[in-house]
């Protein structure tokens, strides 16, 4: 007798939602994906839409520019303007601390050596030294369809394990294939054991996932 196994049902995982459809959102999945209904998913910059620019604020005494690397940015940098800031001035050098869009700090780079974090770009010295205070402004800014959702993954560093969200239903993509598909994004409630976790995945791991998710209102039952 040939047996049939029942996967995830479409939103089985949602205990109540927030009126006016204020929970859900509608979002694209990336590429190479292959989700089920109820599966934690981290939201993250795709390729497509995303501009990424640069320049000195006005009133530096050092000369020296920023460039950009190719690309310039990671899948866990965030849109909005990013601050390098002359922390520590020296002949020929000196040092610049990073801070986020959200003025929190993201490490700190040398005068000629490449940041390589969320942004990714080298200061080069200038005839005229930085100053400390001396900064600069890189900016990511997103059009349409900037951001994706991916699977979520507790062992990554790049973005992707931090979990943001859950799929209403599964959904499948292809290489260099994105798909619009609906999330439950914020202020909703959820049936905990009724999230589907990916293999392996252990009980801490879990927990982070479950206060990544606190953080957007998804609070689990």
């Amino acid at each position: 007798m040939t047996i049939l196994t029942a996967g995830r049902v479409a939103a089985a995982f949602v205990l109540s939602e927030a009126q006016g459809m204020r929970s859900r959102a509608a979002e694209f999945l990336g590429a190479e994906q292959d989700i089920k209904p109820g599966q934690p998913l981290a939201r993250i910059l795709d390729s497509l839409g995303v501009q990424v620019t640069s320049a000195a604020v006005a009133g530096n005494t050092g000369n020296g520019v920023l460039t950009l690397a190719n690309p310039a940015y990671s899948r866990a940098a965030k849109p909005g303007a990013y601050k390098a800031i002359c922390i520590a001035a020296a002949a020929n050098g000196g040092r610049f601390r990073i801070d986020d869009p959200e003025g929190v700090e993201i490490g700190q780079v040398n005068v000629g050596a490449a940041f390589n974090k969320a942004v990714k770009f080298t200061i080069a010295d200038g005839a005229a030294d930085f100053v400390v205070g001396d900064s600069f402004e890189i900016v990511v800014d997103l059009d349409a369809g900037g951001e994706a959702v991916v699977a979520w993954d507790p062992t990554a560093n790049d973005g992707t394990e931090i979990a943001a969200c859950l799929p209403l239903y599964a959904e499948k993509t292809a290489v260099g294939e994105r798909r619009p598909i609906a999330t439950i994004a914020r202020d909703a409630e959820i049936i905990a054991d009724s999230i589907t976790w990916p293999a392996g995945v252990t009980a801490e791991q879990k927990e982070t996932a479950l206060q990544q998710m606190a953080l957007h209102g998804l609070i689990a039952r």
